[in-house]
């Protein structure tokens, strides 16, 4: 089945537990409708068992699966440059309005520059990873945004959210929330008249990306820069993956953002330019592709048709699949890389150091020669000679 692919990641991340729903609950229902409330009750359990046992079964598949969908999700919501409504002054002034709304005012500290506008706001986690929560939202405003200009604006800006430490609430608190980090997210916009030329365009990019700062899940500050001339923003808006447990300190950052800079949504219309950095290579792959590779990754790497394959051999017998020859002895199994040897005209096999399924497990002196004896023996019965050597890379002489 060709679809959906990975190109459409917010799908494919609904389609699994979509399948899962639909499977405890359609057999229920229609049993119900045809053979009665019995049947359908009894129907009902065995669903319930056979999706516990599913879950329990596929857990951490989904869950890796899970969390390479979110991660591919928050690359195809990111963007390289964003182009605002309006600009000069009146973008300016939109967006302050804004920020003012946010929070409390509250004094900088002594610094060479000092921000426009410094909000902040406390509030109560509502789960036991963290203690409170603290955001912050500081504007700048600079009439040419330089390498030093920008330097010194986020020196202030990360001088700022390291020294302003929010209370700590305490009330109807446990002793092990009380005892949690805080959550901290600091937004530091920066409205730029003007742009240096030799600053712009993908150098740009790379100094913002590399200022934002991600501190586990508990600390965020992502610089925004906002270039009143063209109304074209740059920011890391790269979300971190949400697994259920602690959130994540660049989605509040990312939230900030999207509520006071951007009034709500992120511009979509005209932003059609991707990060350099997106992992686009696997994005042609279905959705049960992927599925594949998980299954295969907690089988220890070996697709259905190569278990097929070993289950079918005996004791220290050869077999070759797909430009690799496999040979196994009781519960464990090799599989080794083959390639045509130019040398010799034979075949070059790769050398036998160890078991590598169902883990890997050093190889006694006696199994070594076994193995290279029946694989020899199996090529032999071809007509092939057989070479075994290293096929490990060789280093680069450039680096």
């Amino acid at each position: 089945m060709k679809f959906p692919t990975l190109r459409h990641a917010l799908l494919c991340r609904i389609v699994p537990y979509a399948l899962i729903i639909f499977l405890y609950v359609a057999p229920p229902v229609l049993a119900g409708v045809t053979l009665g409330a019995e049947v359908a009750a009894a129907v009902f359990i065995l669903c319930s068992v056979g999706i516990l046992a599913y879950l329990f079964r596929f857990f951490v598949p989904l869950m890796m699966m899970d969390a390479i969908l979110g991660n591919l999700r928050s690359y195809e919501k990111a963007r390289s440059v964003y182009t605002l409504r309006g600009t000069g002054e009146a973008l300016k002034k939109r967006i302050e309005r804004r920020i003012m709304r946010f929070g409390r005012a509250v004094e900088p500290y002594a610094h060479t520059l000092k921000p426009d506008i410094f909000r902040y706001r406390a509030k109560t986690a509502m789960t036991v990873y963290h203690s409170g929560i603290d955001y912050m939202l500081l504007s700048y405003s600079v009439e040419l945004l330089n390498e030093d200009t920008y330097t010194s604006v986020i020196h202030s800006a990360q001088s700022n959210f390291a020294r302003y430490v929010g209370y700590r609430k305490t009330v109807l608190l446990d002793r092990a929330q009380k005892k949690a980090p805080r959550s901290r997210a600091a937004v530091a916009v920066i409205f730029a008249e003007r742009i240096d030329d030799a600053f712009s365009g993908e150098r740009l990019l790379n100094r913002v990306l590399k200022s934002t700062r991600r501190a586990n899940e508990d600390e965020a500050f992502v610089p925004l820069v906002i270039d009143l001339g063209t109304g074209k923003c740059v920011y890391d808006g790269l979300r971190d993956v949400y697994a259920g447990f602690a959130y994540p300190a660049m989605n509040r950052a990312n939230n900030l953002i999207e509520k006071y800079v951007f009034g709500g949504r992120k511009p979509w219309r005209g932003n059609t330019e991707y990060r350099s950095d997106a992992p686009t290579e696997h994005i042609d792959k279905t959705l049960w592709e992927l599925w594949g590779e998980m299954n295969r990754t907690m089988q220890g790497g070996l697709s259905r048709k190569e278990r097929k394959l070993l289950a079918s051999l005996a004791d220290f017998e050869a077999a070759e699949y797909e430009e690799c020859v496999y040979c196994k002895c009781g519960k464990q199994s090799v599989r080794l890389l083959t390639e045509p040897d130019a040398e010799t005209g034979g075949i070059a096999v790769e050398d036998v150091r160890s078991w590598e399924f169902p883990k890997a497990n050093l190889m006694s002196s006696a199994h070594r020669k076994k193995v290279r004896r029946c694989i020899t023996e199996y090529y032999a019965a071809k007509g092939i000679s057989v070479s075994f050597k290293n096929f490990e890379e060789e280093p680069d002489e450039d680096l």
